[in-house]
């Protein structure tokens, strides 16, 4: 556990609790913690612009925030051997008064501000301020796996789901609403095949085959991100065998 004095936010305590099972092959897992953050100098106070296309973004802090609070549970599965290795782990997390950006009412920029933070008013300018949502919830499930097929070949990936509910009073419409964190994906997985062979004393042939990939991203503004696949086939060659000179290439 942890003990966090802040100057702002008082005397706050952080416990951890986990345990696991083993049966063999098997192990189980499960556990318990309490999160604490308290709200950065960024998030408090600083306001700054960005430009994007004909749109000005004018993001500002926010000296009433609250720090956020969480609670985070997680059980998972995990089986190993020699060869193959795999778990799936699921969680949950319920943050109180998560910190998120959120858009808000114009009438929310400071009389003040000049045009070095709203523009020249030749463009759109959508303000956005650090918020305490009132209630937020993430949770997901993550699984890995790898097998040794032979000694020369081996594979594996990940997988991962992500969903997030948050509600944050938006003060420009006049109600509560579903608050979108921004780039954020349900799915997100990778794999790998990783392939070795020494042909000769004096060469040896390495080879990765990799992928990575995305559901559509989430964003408040501007559209959400199309998903995404990549793939990336990698080869070293090395050659020579002797203990002081070596090449690879």
């Amino acid at each position: 556990f942890r003990i966090i004095d802040n100057a702002a936010f008082g005397l706050h305590f952080t416990p951890k609790i986990s345990a696991m099972l083993s049966l063999g092959d098997i192990r189980l897992r499960a556990g318990w913690s309490q999160g604490f953050k308290s709200p950065t100098p960024k998030e408090l106070s600083y306001h700054y612009t960005k430009q994007m296309g004909e749109k000005v973004y004018y993001y500002m802090g926010n000296k009433d925030l609250e720090a956020q609070k969480s609670n985070y549970w997680s059980a998972s599965a995990e089986y190993r051997t020699d060869d193959i290795a795999g778990s799936v782990t699921g969680y949950v997390n319920k943050l109180e008064d998560m910190i998120t950006l959120v858009n808000v009412s114009k009438e929310e920029i400071p009389k003040g501000a000049t045009t070095s933070y709203t523009g020249d008013g030749s463009g759109e300018i959508i303000p956005r301020m650090y918020k305490n949502a009132e209630d937020a919830k993430t949770y997901g499930v993550n699984v890995n796996a790898s097998w040794k097929i032979t000694k020369e070949l081996t594979i594996g990936g990940n997988y991962s789901y992500l969903d997030t509910k948050a509600t944050v009073y938006n003060s420009a419409k006049g109600h509560f609403q579903n608050a979108i964190i921004d780039g954020m994906a349900h799915n997100k997985w990778n794999g790998y095949a990783n392939y070795g062979h020494r042909f000769s004393p004096c060469y040896n042939l390495g080879v990765n085959l990799s992928t990575r990939g995305s559901s559509k991203r989430y964003y408040e503004n501007d559209g959400n991100g199309k998903g995404f696949q990549i793939w990336r086939l990698n080869t070293t060659h090395d050659f020579g065998k002797s203990k002081t000179t070596s090449f690879r290439l």
